[in-house]
């Protein structure tokens, strides 16, 4: 699912570095996979109950989200940053070629 398909079926967002978390209340059946699989992060004492700065093993944290029974918790990585970043990087290594070639071009003329 994409994040506006998230929210508009009723997830509430919590944000993070490397994901991001999604949480829809009326799915949870409190089997508590969340909270015995990294209570670090699940904390029901703390607001926000999910604070996902407490989990440094993002696999760990993924196989949790992922062993949900009901997906009341779902995440979205964020790779299309870094896919944004390699292209634009791919971008500027294009633009530099077609900048030597021009020039090399220019010298096999003269």
């Amino acid at each position: 699912m994409t994040e506006q398909e998230l929210l508009e079926t009723g997830y509430r967002k919590y944000y993070g570095d490397k994901l991001d978390i999604y949480f829809k209340r009326s799915l949870c059946t409190h089997s508590r996979v969340c909270l015995k699989g990294s209570p670090k992060v699940f904390n029901v004492r703390n607001r926000p109950w999910i604070d996902q700065r407490e989990e440094p093993d993002l696999k760990k944290l993924i196989a949790v989200l992922d062993a949900c029974p009901t997906k009341a918790l779902r995440y979205i990585a964020h790779k299309e940053e870094e896919k944004w970043n390699s292209n634009k990087e791919k971008a500027g290594f294009i633009f530099l070629m077609k900048k030597v070639w021009k020039q090399v071009k220019s010298f096999m003329r003269s």
